[in-house]
Formats: structure tokens, sequence, C-alpha cells
């Protein structure tokens, strides 16, 4: 769940947005996961910083799939649906790094938000879906909030994911499985 978003974050970060010219990755291995301290983003400029907002279930109990492999059926079910907000602060000390001087780039905020939007979906190891939906999104660029000259940028993202269960059974002889599970599926 929480690990599977926290990796496309990094992914999206790290390795997808790209500098001005285009030629490299200027966040890889500038990405915190947790929170760091002030000193510790102010040494690491440009960077980006993960913060879980917030996170919530609600009851679901749908049929998700059936998988069948090694002469089993499994019978997944999404049990609850789970929600969670995040928001990712981008720090640099060159505010062109979030607004663009001419068409000619795009800054890493708008480039994030992009992704998002592009890669909207991800399926975890299990097979599961995870939705994702950027929120709102700005440059803080107030001098009277701007500390040693370090402009921030946010990006709140919205995660849809689920909690979900797996009943197994044996694969019945003669092929019987498969009127059921079509049955199951279409009907």
């Amino acid at each position: 769940m929480i690990v599977h978003q926290i990796k496309y974050f990094k992914k999206l970060i790290e390795k997808m947005i790209t500098s001005r010219d285009g030629a490299s990755n200027p966040l890889n291995k500038s990405f915190f996961e947790v929170y760091p301290k002030s000193a510790t983003i102010k040494q690491v400029l440009p960077c980006a910083c993960l913060r879980q907002q917030s996170g919530s279930t609600s009851f679901y109990g749908g049929f998700d799939r059936i998988e069948q492999n090694n002469n089993m059926i499994h019978r997944i079910r999404k049990i609850y649906e789970a929600e969670t907000s995040w928001q990712i602060d981008f720090f640099s000390k060159d505010i062109y790094d979030f607004i663009e001087a001419d068409e000619s780039y795009t800054g890493f905020m708008n480039q994030f938000v992009k992704l998002v939007t592009e890669h909207y979906r991800i399926v975890d190891p299990r097979g599961n879906a995870i939705e994702f939906e950027p929120g709102s999104f700005g440059i803080i660029d107030d001098e009277s909030i701007i500390v040693d000259g370090i402009y921030m940028a946010y990006c709140q993202v919205k995660a849809i994911d689920g909690i979900y269960s797996s009943e197994s059974f044996p694969e019945l002889p003669g092929g019987e499985n498969n009127y059921i599970i079509s049955e199951g599926i279409n009907g």
C-alpha cells in the first residue's frame, strides 16, 4: 500500500523530472521520503520532500477479480477503499525552477503535476490498482516567508488504494471452473 505510493513518487521525482535543458534529472537522489530538518534541505538544494497529510478508509465490500494459477483459484475482494492525502514540497534557490521564464522548458512543479495526470494509475506486485489524483498546487514566493533565499513549490496528491482479502481453493478437474469464472465476471 503506502510503500508502493512512496516508490511511485520517488520514481516520478527522481527519474522523470528533467532540468531546463532536458539532459539531466536535478532531483535524482534529492527526494526525502521522511521530511528532513531545515538544515538538511539547505544542503541538498534543489530537493523534494514528502509529507503525509491524512488517510481514511471507507467500506467497499465489493468483488474485485478472480485469478487462476498452479491449479488454484483465487478470489480477491476489495474490503475497504483507502484514501491517502500527500503533499510534495519542492525547494530551490532558483525561482526559475518553478516559474518558466519562457516556453523553452517546464518547471519542476508543472512537470510533476503533468506526470501525475499522465501516470494516474499503477498496479502493485499483487495486481491491485492504486490511482493518483493531483490536488491543489502552487509556489510560495512571498519575500517575508522565504528563508535564506530558498523558494518552495508544493503539490497535493490524493492516492486511492484498497485493503484486500483473498480466498483460495483448488481448481475442479475437467475445466468446469472456466464456466463458473466467466459467469462470475460477466454476470
